[in-house]
């Protein structure tokens, strides 16, 4: 059935993606889940240009990089034919730099497999909203040092969890959880949030290490 959230959150359909399970992956969070469908079209309408160049550059460690990435983000936004797509195009890279020969034809098909599936995946979601403004600079964490060092373990262990899955709605909620814990961490949850929603797993694995650190 058509996902038809209130207010118009959402379209009835995008090309390429399952809306209703998306909501599910997002546990029913529209406006959260809108916001990545506009952030993914913002950030990875260039992603087969960018695919095709490292290839021929023969740069298989970046090309595979680029396509995890999108694998990623499709995974996460129920995309299951691009994430097939992409995760093609991964396996490819490794056999390259594992030793193994993969001919341009083979490049050039799986390239164009890929474009067939984003590209409309991205002119649909343009249609549909015009793409955001990148949002302001999210201001600095603040320090940990007011916090219960137990308290700051506990908080990087669940962030780094969430953000290893690539799970944006357990980040998303750990972070508001935290925020509500303890109120010194809001400028840190709200930047974790920021992060999440632009899928930049390991600037919050990074975080978290630092939250570690700065607690021992």
């Amino acid at each position: 059935a058509a996902v038809r959230p209130s207010q118009d959150i959402l379209p009835d359909s995008l090309p390429g993606f399952d809306l209703a399970d998306g909501l599910r992956r997002v546990q029913g969070n529209q406006k959260l889940y809108a916001k990545l469908l506009r952030t993914f079209a913002a950030d990875y309408a260039e992603r087969v240009k960018e695919i095709r160049l490292a290839v021929e550059q023969n740069d298989m460690e970046q090309a595979r990089s680029l396509a995890h990435a999108v694998k990623g983000v499709a995974g996460n936004l129920a995309a299951t034919g691009m994430q097939d797509a992409a995760s093609k195009l991964e396996k490819l890279a490794k056999q390259v730099l594992g030793g193994e020969e993969v001919t341009p034809r083979v490049w050039d098909n799986n390239l164009a497999g890929l474009e067939e599936v984003l590209l409309p995946a991205v002119e649909g979601i343009q249609t549909w909203s015009s793409i955001e403004a990148p949002a302001a600079a999210t201001p600095a964490p603040e320090s940990a040092d007011d916090l219960s060092p137990e308290w700051v373990q506990q908080a990087a262990v669940r962030l780094r969890e969430a953000a290893e899955l690539g799970d944006v709605s357990g980040l998303v909620s750990t972070a508001e959880e935290l925020k509500a814990d303890c109120e010194a961490f809001g400028p840190t949850a709200e930047r974790i949030v920021g992060l999440a929603e632009d899928f930049d797993f390991d600037a919050i694995i990074d975080m978290a290490g630092k939250l570690e650190s700065g607690s021992k």
